[in-house]
């Protein structure tokens, strides 16, 4: 059973950010199924890709670093 550590407030506001970011530069309408994990989480990582499985039309993920250095993966769907 998933638990979905990484949704809401435990999400850096940064993090969130940097996909907001990412979703304009690279002009990704109807952006959802939105996830984040930290590259050295396993089981968010897991989470990440079951999210990413069941999502529909497009799909974009991207790494992206934190203010500490830790390396994130960020990613949605779009396109409907």
């Amino acid at each position: 059973m998933l638990s979905y550590k990484y949704i809401g407030k435990a999400v850096p506001t940064e993090i969130r950010n940097a996909l907001d970011i990412l979703i304009e530069r690279f002009d990704l309408e109807y952006a959802d199924t939105y996830r984040f994990s930290p590259l050295d989480d396993p089981q968010g990582m897991e989470e990440f890709e079951f999210i990413s499985n069941h999502g529909c039309c497009g799909s974009f993920e991207h790494e992206v670093d934190d203010s500490t250095g830790r390396k994130w993966m960020v990613g949605c769907n779009y396109g409907h």
